[in-house]
């Protein structure tokens, strides 16, 4: 990939440049180099793309002498690396492009949430028709061959329209964690490439202008980034958080990143009144000690820690931990952030792409 990627930072982020505002709710941002009364050429850093007016609802152009500072800003990105430097240019260049794709799984990951909970409802629908279906079936016995066909096919109907729900359920689902992981991975690789940097920095000769560019890119892309952090106790050697689980019920979670999904206590699994499209059947939980344990999976409708709300959390159903625990905080929760305990603090740091 060119390292004009680079570039994508300065016009995803930045104040000077040209802004175009399409009908359907986005935007985009770079430099208008020719506008004709049918098209707009935008050039967007690592090349350039083509709109039709007729979808453009306006455009914001940049002033002379701010599109005279992005274009000075564009020839300091253009630099060479110095001699020693060549790897930390190819991390930086994979950086961004793990953020263009981070940013549009995260645009994608909104959409699918925003369709969940109609799928959920239809579900909820169709399964209160079986009762009634059900009935019509037995009712239809008695009144000849001709009624109870269409009972069974209308029973019919109605499970395949389950099944085709849900189906969908599950693979938006399945989507939404695809965009989740993307997020993640552009996550983790700014976190690596910052630790990178301070290491090259520290022992590079070379101090000038290719560090200073990058330093000022990586300031740039901490404004990608907000942290929560999160009030937390100990219980003897664990340390623990309140979560809101499904925007209703209160638990008392050990951290626990040995957990590979979040653990929830029987009692506060009654107290939550999961639906039926909720529950999953049984499935494996690995616990931090290696354990393999069969429990009920479930999925969360949402799960708040702190000011941090996920949707769709995968959680297992196991029975009652210890005294005032009511599970696990696993990694179906935690791995949709950069994570540590801050021990000085006493909290839970909980860093997410905005």
């Amino acid at each position: 990939m060119s390292r004009m990627i680079v570039l994508n930072l300065l016009f995803a982020m930045a104040a000077h440049a040209d802004t175009v505002f399409l009908k359907n709710g986005n935007t985009m941002e770079g430099l208008v180099t020719r506008e004709t009364k049918e098209e707009v050429e935008l050039d967007i850093g690592y090349g350039s793309v083509v709109l039709k007016k007729s979808d453009i609802r306006r455009v914001k152009r940049s002033s002379k002498k701010q599109r005279e500072a992005l274009e000075s800003r564009q020839k300091e990105l253009r630099m060479e690396p110095p001699k020693g430097a060549e790897e930390l240019h190819a991390a930086l260049e994979s950086l961004m492009s793990k953020r263009e794709a981070a940013l549009a799984a995260r645009d994608k990951k909104a959409e699918l949430e925003a369709e969940q909970p109609e799928f959920e409802a239809r579900i909820a629908s169709l399964d209160e028709g079986f009762g009634p279906a059900s009935d019509r079936l037995k009712d239809a016995r008695g009144e000849g061959r001709d009624a109870y066909t269409e009972a069974v096919q209308d029973l019919n109907e109605l499970s395949a329209d389950v099944r085709a729900a849900f189906a969908k359920l599950q693979s938006n689902r399945r989507d939404i964690d695809a965009a989740g992981k993307e997020m993640g991975g552009y996550l983790q690789a700014y976190a690596d490439f910052k630790a990178r940097l301070a290491q090259d920095a520290r022992s590079a000769s070379d101090k000038g202008p290719f560090y200073a560019m990058v330093r000022r890119t990586v300031k740039k892309l901490d404004k990608d980034f907000r942290t929560e952090r999160v009030a937390a106790r100990r219980i003897g050697p664990h340390v623990v958080v309140t979560a809101l689980l499904n925007g209703k019920v209160k638990a008392d979670l050990i951290v626990d990143t040995g957990a590979s999904v979040v653990v929830i206590s029987e009692s506060v699994a009654k107290r939550l009144a999961l639906a039926p499209g909720d529950v999953f059947g049984k499935a494996e939980a690995v616990m931090a000690d290696g354990r393999k344990i069969e429990a009920e999976a479930v999925r969360l409708k949402s799960m708040e820690v702190g000011g941090r709300r996920a949707a769709g959390v995968d959680a297992a159903i196991l029975p009652q931990a210890e005294p005032g625990i009511d599970g696990l905080l696993g990694m179906s929760f935690l791995k949709r952030y950069a994570f540590r305990i801050d021990p000085e603090g006493g909290r839970l740091l909980l860093t997410e792409l905005r």
